[in-house]
């Protein structure tokens, strides 16, 4: 599980359309739905030092998608690491490879988009909106029948919460996930 709570919010209620009001605990909710599916925080930017695990191999992925130059990098001891590249897609390169082990790299950068995205806006605005829906106690009658006849209503393949959250939007999700 990623805790997200050390970070500022994905949607603000100030982002969501006129007229869709929440609590903040079910923003809050979708908002670290969205990010845990993801993989990572997505935005807004945000330096801090992150401590991943390596495999020793020559290539650290970071979880990130857009990265600075980091600033800093030490071994789990805080001896700094020299002598590395790095691509702002949140891979670090060392020719002579990077320690092993759980915890064994620690990276200090900035990473994350500046803002949310108006895509990642619209998800999470829709998820609140059936997540309402579906806690307001209006039942969907997807289909009925009676003496042979049968009668099917709505789209069974709409997004919804019923659905997992990839299902529904990972046309759009697929874009910022690690």
């Amino acid at each position: 599980m990623i805790d997200f709570s050390d970070y500022d919010p994905l949607v603000t209620p100030d982002d969501l359309p006129d007229g869709l009001t929440v609590e903040d605990s079910d923003l809050e909710s979708a908002c670290d739905d969205v990010r845990g599916a993801c993989g990572w925080h997505i935005a807004p930017r945000k330096s801090e030092t992150l401590v991943v695990d390596s495999d020793g191999g020559a290539l650290l992925t970071l979880p990130s998608l857009l990265i600075s130059e980091p600033t800093l990098i030490t071994d789990k001891n805080d001896v700094p690491i020299t002598d590395w590249t790095w691509s702002e897609v949140g891979q670090l390169y060392r020719a002579c490879n990077w320690p092993s082990g759980f915890r064994a790299v620690k990276v200090t950068l900035a990473h994350g988009l500046q803002a949310t995205p108006p895509s990642i806006i619209a998800v999470v605005a829709d998820i609140l909106r059936d997540r309402a829906r579906a806690s307001s106690g209006v039942s969907s009658i997807k289909s009925a029948s009676l003496d042979g006849a049968a009668i099917t209503y709505g789209d069974s393949d709409s997004a919804g919460i019923r659905r997992g959250l990839m299902g529904a939007y990972g046309h759009v999700l697929r874009r910022y996930s690690l």
